[in-house]
């Protein structure tokens, strides 16, 4: 799951960087932090986890949602 995050996170960065548009950068902010999009999928899976990965993987979330954030932001 940290791995999935980490490589996620590292994706939509890339992707924002090589955005031509802002139409594009909000089709990624979407993909990524949508109701639907990927992150929301990742959440959807930590309840399911031992409560000491929960709490690690939550942070980690926590931190990844902030970071595309700021990235789709800027």
């Amino acid at each position: 799951m940290r791995e999935k995050l980490q490589n996620l996170k590292n994706e939509a960065v890339g992707e924002v960087i090589e955005a031509q548009s802002a139409t594009e950068i909000d089709r990624l902010r979407v993909h990524y932090l949508g109701k639907k999009g990927m992150l929301a999928e990742i959440a959807t899976q930590i309840p399911g986890l031992p409560n000491e990965e929960k709490i690690e993987v939550g942070r980690l979330f926590n931190d990844v949602k902030v970071s595309m954030s700021i990235a789709f932001n800027s």
